[in-house]
């Protein structure tokens, strides 16, 4: 095998390299990819149960004011009635705390429920960044075996001369 097939041989052998790096950078970004939605997706089912849990919280919190103006009534009634001004501001209190009790835990549900959503965002964005990574090392993979085989020419043009010279000088 002479020069050229030397030659031939290095620039086929980085080209099959630069194809078997750039092979394992996209399952690397398929393999990011695939992590991302994942995360996603969990993070959207405890976006979910998030809102669900809170639901039954304000749920659980309704019944239990339910209870106590009920208790409150009958309390009232056993002892003959505390007249209407007074059961009207025990009831009011009632629903006063139940009202700060709803809203709080509803304002605990939207910080929670963002708080994963910009979770899902980081994911994504995680996600873009790799495949923008992987995409920036494909091209410096193609422009190493650019440079590579045009070093090679370099090296086959002067051999050539080289090789020219010398029959020309015999």
């Amino acid at each position: 095998m002479g020069l050229t097939g030397l030659i031939i041989a290095s620039v086929a052998l980085s080209g099959i390299q630069m194809m078997a790096q750039n092979a394992a950078l996209d399952d690397q970004a398929e393999a990011a990819r695939e992590q991302a939605n994942a995360e996603i997706e969990e993070l959207d089912r405890q976006r979910h149960e998030e809102a669900k849990v809170a639901q039954e919280k304000k749920a659980d919190r309704v019944r239990q004011a339910d209870k106590e103006v009920a208790s409150l009534v009958v309390a009232m009634a056993d002892r003959g009635g505390a007249g209407g001004t007074n059961e009207d501001r025990l009831v009011g209190e009632v629903g006063g705390y139940e009202g700060l009790d709803l809203a709080r835990i509803e304002g605990n549900k939207h910080r929670k429920i963002e708080s994963l959503h910009a979770s899902q965002i980081a994911a994504r964005n995680r996600a873009l960044n790799i495949g923008d990574t992987i995409s920036g090392k494909k091209t410096a993979n193609f422009l190493g075996f650019l440079g590579g085989a045009a070093a090679a020419g370099v090296v086959h043009a002067k051999a050539s001369a080289a090789a020219e010279a010398a029959k020309q000088g015999t």
